[in-house]
């Protein structure tokens, strides 16, 4: 019963377009995280970036999953988020 769910809801989903689309990590929010996050001396919350950006905090936090997720930012501590070399050079080779 299981194995018929997953293959009927994954059909339809290819089906109607949703699970083919790649999500697109690097979008103009996302960088505008790596940007404000580069200019801060330590590590900083959602709520500061957020602050800093102009970005919604919900959104932000968002973002920051898939952006730890892929690397460009690291978690030192619970809730506080630094840049990492990788998104220091996607800043670089978007400009």
């Amino acid at each position: 019963m299981y194995a018929w769910f997953i293959n009927t809801v994954i059909g339809f989903n290819m089906v109607m377009g949703m699970a083919c689309r790649p999500r697109r990590i690097l979008d103009e929010t996302a960088m505008a995280i790596l940007k404000a996050l580069a200019e801060f001396e330590g590590p900083a919350t959602c709520k500061e970036i957020a602050e800093k950006t102009g970005i919604n905090v919900r959104r932000v936090t968002g973002k920051m999953r898939g952006l730890l997720n892929a690397g460009y930012v690291e978690r030192p501590e619970r809730g506080k988020y630094i840049i990492t070399d990788k998104g220091k050079e996607a800043i670089a080779s978007s400009e």
